[in-house]
C-alpha cells in the first residue's frame, strides 16, 4: 500500500508515518515544503513540494493520501483569508492528479463544533465555531468532499480532538499544547502553570489511539461508515484535573511531585462528551491514555527530546 501524507514534516505526520511504516510492504511519502529527510528508511521517502515531477508522481500512484497539513489556531487568527485559502490550495494541488482508486483522509478538528467545546457532541451536532481555525477545517472538509464526490472516491474526514503524545520528529512545534507542555515542565522544572480557567474542559486524545482508530478506518470497506467521524478519548478532563494526573504521573515514575500553579480559580465546572455516533472505542483505550502519558514523561526525563 502506497500512503502519502500532506504536511509531513508536522507533528501527527511523523507519528503517522512510523506507524505505517513498521509494515514494510508499505511505501510511505512524505509531502512538505521542508522535508524530514532524517526520517527517511527503507519504506519511508521524502517529497519536496518543489519538485513537482517527484510529487505528480507520488500523489498519482497513491493508494491513500492524507492531509495534515494546515494552519494552528494562532497562525489561523493572525491570518484568517491565509488559513482558508491553504486549505482549499491543498486539496486543489491534487485534485487534478488523482486518477485511480484512492481514500483521501482529512485530518479536521473537533473545535468546528463550538467554542469553548462544551456539552454533549457528536456527528450531528451543528458547525457553529467561528474562529479561523474552525471556518478553515471546515472549508477543508467541504473541499474534501467535492474532490471525492467529482472523481468518485472514497473519502474519510476525521474530527480530531486534542491529540497528545510524543513527536516522531522531534518537532518544536508540538509542545506549546497543553498536556504536552505540562509533562515538559513537570519534568524540566518540577512546574505545572495553569495560567488559564482551571475548569477549563478538553478532550485529551492519545495519538497511539488516534492511529489505530485510522488503521481501523482505512481497513474498513467504503460505506461501512459515513464520511465524517469524530476521534476522541472517552472522556474529558478539566485542566486542573490532567495537571494532577500528570502530578501524580511523576510521583508513580520518579518519585516526585511537581508544584501546580494556577493564575485563575473557578469552582464551577464544565462537562463535555466528545463521541462518535459510529465508531466504538479501542477495548484498550484507557491503558492507551497512560501509556502515552508515561511514554512522553519518560522520554523528556531521559532526555531523548532535543528543544
Amino acid at each position: 500500500m502506497q500512503i502519502s501524507i500532506t504536511g509531513g514534516s508536522g507533528y501527527l505526520a511523523g507519528r503517522i508515518c512510523k506507524f505505517f511504516s513498521k509494515n514494510l510492504s508499505n511505501k510511505i511519502f512524505l509531502i512538505s515544503r521542508t522535508p524530514e529527510k532524517h526520517l527517511v528508511s527503507k519504506n519511508i521517502f521524502a517529497i519536496s513540494l518543489s519538485d513537482k515531477s517527484a510529487f505528480e508522481q507520488c500523489i498519482s500512484s497513491s493508494d491513500i493520501i492524507i492531509f495534515t497539513a494546515g494552519y494552528n489556531s494562532h497562525m489561523a487568527s493572525r491570518d484568517p483569508n491565509g488559513a482558508i485559502q491553504f486549505a482549499q490550495t491543498s486539496i486543489k494541488e491534487v485534485s487534478n492528479l488523482i486518477n485511480r482508486n484512492t481514500t483521501l483522509i482529512y485530518l479536521s478538528t473537533a473545535h468546528v463544533y463550538k467554542n469553548p467545546l462544551v456539552g454533549e457532541i457528536d456527528e450531528n451536532t451543528n458547525l457553529e465555531n467561528m474562529h479561523p481555525y474552525a471556518l478553515a477545517n471546515i472549508t477543508g472538509e467541504k473541499s474534501l468532499i467535492k474532490l471525492a464526490k467529482d472523481k468518485n472516491l472514497r473519502e474519510i474526514i476525521l474530527r480530531v480532538s486534542n491529540c497528545f503524545g510524543m513527536p516522531a520528529n522531534q518537532s518544536k512545534n508540538c509542545w506549546n499544547l497543553v498536556l504536552n507542555e505540562m509533562c515538559l515542565t513537570a519534568i524540566q522544572k518540577k512546574l505545572i502553570h495553569i495560567t488559564g480557567p482551571e475548569n477549563s474542559i478538553r478532550n485529551f486524545l492519545p495519538i497511539r489511539t488516534f492511529l489505530y482508530q485510522l488503521e481501523f478506518l482505512i481497513k474498513s470497506k467504503k460505506g461501512e461508515y459515513p464520511n465524517i467521524i469524530n476521534l476522541g478519548h472517552t472522556r474529558s478532563f478539566s485542566i486542573i484535573e490532567i495537571a494532577n494526573i500528570v502530578k501524580n504521573r511523576c510521583k508513580h515514575l520518579f518519585d516526585f511531585e511537581p508544584l501546580i500553579k494556577v493564575n485563575q480559580n473557578n469552582q464551577d465546572f464544565f462537562q463535555l462528551n466528545y463521541k462518535s455516533r459510529y465508531l466504538k472505542h479501542p477495548s484498550n483505550v484507557e491503558e492507551n491514555f497512560f501509556l502515552e502519558l508515561d511514554e512522553m514523561l519518560l522520554s523528556i526525563n531521559n532526555k531523548k527530546l532535543v528543544l
